[in-house]
């Protein structure tokens, strides 16, 4: 895992690229996938990030040897900490090009608060040693399923280096995970700094994720090979199977949420 912080030049090449200049990648379903990810995320989770801020995530994305390294195009997921902007999206890139497909709000770690740690920046895998798992649905003490309903993909990166911002405060070592939460009590709460220091993502997002291989790379194989019996059952695409979440922080330019029907009509 390498973390960075990026240049200006590397925003303005990025700024070239995502303004058309950059060769297209060969995505004849971009379109398709992008209607997807629309329909099975609510538009009050999802977010329109302006073409200022997809500049500044496709600079981040770039940055890194490991995207840089690429030879096909392949998902990857990007998350903006900033605690006012805490978005996700998910990309199609081939380490030159990088295609949005959807964006939408997230949690990442919460501060100045007991037991909960600052969500760590950097790139990260989601290697199949690390062992991605399905929820339970079950509550915990206080009657939230922590990890959303039965069924939701637990997405780990294994160890990390992070901050406690409680305490004695100082470096810290979490273990960086991506997953639902509880859909009837915590996912009001997203757009907010509010985890432990995972990113919590929505309902229909991480099925989105499961369903289309967006961090399937490191898990494709034989169902009996554990733990390769974690990816979807009913899974619809493994052309563009990815394995990497970029975290950054970058401060909010034009973020906004999808209008909603009713906003519109007004």
């Amino acid at each position: 895992m390498h973390r960075r912080s990026f240049s200006s030049a590397l925003f303005l090449s990025a700024l070239v690229g995502f303004s058309g200049q950059a060769l297209a990648m060969d995505v004849p379903e971009l379109s398709g996938i992008r209607e997807v990810f629309s329909a099975a995320v609510p538009a009050k989770y999802q977010v329109v990030l302006s073409p200022e801020m997809q500049a500044a995530e496709t600079a981040a994305i770039k940055s890194y040897p490991e995207v840089q390294a690429l030879q096909a195009p392949e998902f990857l997921v990007v998350v903006n900490r900033h605690p006012n902007v805490q978005s996700m999206s998910v990309v199609i890139t081939d380490g030159k090009t990088v295609e949005f497909i959807g964006s939408a709000k997230v949690s990442t770690g919460h501060l100045n608060r007991k037991l909960y740690f600052q969500t760590p920046v950097g790139i990260f895998e989601n290697k199949r040693e690390f062992g991605n798992y399905r929820a339970e649905g079950t509550k915990n003490e206080n009657g939230v399923r922590g990890l959303g309903r039965k069924g939701m993909r637990v997405f780990d990166f294994g160890w990390q280096d992070s901050v406690a911002s409680w305490g004695t405060r100082g470096n810290a070592s979490i273990r960086l995970q991506m997953h639902a939460t509880d859909p009837d009590l915590l996912e009001s709460r997203l757009g907010t700094p509010a985890s432990k220091g995972c990113v919590r993502i929505q309902t229909g997002v991480n099925a989105f994720i499961d369903q289309y291989g967006v961090l399937d790379k490191n898990y494709v194989g034989s169902d009996t090979e554990a733990p390769g019996w974690v990816v979807s059952k009913i899974k619809k695409m493994d052309k563009y199977d990815g394995r990497y979440m970029v975290v950054m922080e970058q401060a909010p330019a034009a973020v906004v949420p999808v209008p909603t029907a009713s906003a519109t009509a007004q």
